[in-house]
């Protein structure tokens, strides 16, 4: 899936629409994204969107899905391992926090180490740039067989 910055002033947010319906398993299927420094879910943007995992998740009953949520390069990398921990903690917790069943969901952090773009330390990237990096992803991690 493609994601495009053009048009997006800096600090903007950036718009992600993909379809739910036709997704395979272990790719990227959805993204949302913070803002610099925080964890928490942005209410504008990030939460209708975690919700339509959600919603996802609520007709596909067999899926399991793995977030990952990762960092821009700013500041070190013990920090932004701790961030995008608890950026995955915050996005697990929404989604089992309207009803989906743990079991259903992982969680990863990656820190800085999976950057988007060229955006690493020492390099000038605009903001919109950097706030490619700032996200959680979620994949698909699965099936299993849904009781009758």
């Amino acid at each position: 899936y493609e994601v495009t910055t053009k048009g997006v002033p800096p600090g903007g947010e950036v718009p992600v629409d993909i379809n739910l319906s036709a997704i395979d398993s272990g790719r990227v299927f959805y993204i949302i994204y913070y803002n610099f420094d925080k964890h928490d879910i942005r209410p504008g943007d990030a939460r209708p969107e975690l919700d339509r995992v959600v919603n996802f998740m609520n007709n596909n009953p067999g899926v399991k899905v793995e977030l990952t949520s990762h960092t821009d390069c700013r500041a070190t990398n013990q920090y932004n391992e701790t961030l995008s921990k608890n950026r995955a903690i915050e996005a697990y917790s929404y989604i089992v926090g309207h009803g989906i069943h743990r079991d259903r969901l992982s969680y990863a952090w990656k820190g800085e180490t999976q950057l988007t773009n060229e955006c690493a330390d020492g390099v000038d990237c605009s903001e919109v740039k950097h706030q490619l990096n700032r996200r959680t992803e979620f994949k698909l991690n699965g099936y299993y067989n849904v009781p009758k």
